[in-house]
């Protein structure tokens, strides 16, 4: 029998709906495969279905904040062309890129002329 044609299946796709649970609505199906497959106990099972609506709505509600702030292109520090500046050290910027910083109580400050990409790393 196919899956689209499974009544406990086609339940869960009515209870996700009714409870706003989009995520587990579309994973559902590959996470019990795998769970099979890998004989997962149930709340194993039921914990990586509710990891993976976690995972997605983090993943919308980026998205959504990333549309409404209308940033004209997304900047990311791969993206960063190092070569361009060697006196910045790179090593140093990908340790700030971890925060610690903030745990720490310290300040940062990014001083250079314009186009040479502060607020590409402070951002």
């Amino acid at each position: 029998m196919s899956e689209a044609l499974d009544p406990r299946e086609a339940m869960v796709d009515i209870y996700c709906k009714q409870l706003k649970l989009p995520g587990l609505k579309v994973s559902f199906r590959e996470l019990a495969r795998d769970a099979m497959t890998q004989n997962l106990t149930p709340t194993s099972f039921l914990a990586a279905c509710l990891a993976k609506e976690v995972e997605m709505r983090e993943q919308k509600r980026l998205t959504t904040r990333l549309k409404q702030a209308r940033f004209s292109e997304i900047k990311t520090l791969e993206s960063f062309e190092f070569t361009s500046i060697p006196k910045l050290p790179k090593t140093k910027i990908i340790s700030l890129a971890e925060c610690k910083f903030i745990k720490d109580r310290e300040n940062i400050i990014c001083v250079g002329q314009s186009g040479t990409g502060k607020s590409h790393i402070a951002t």
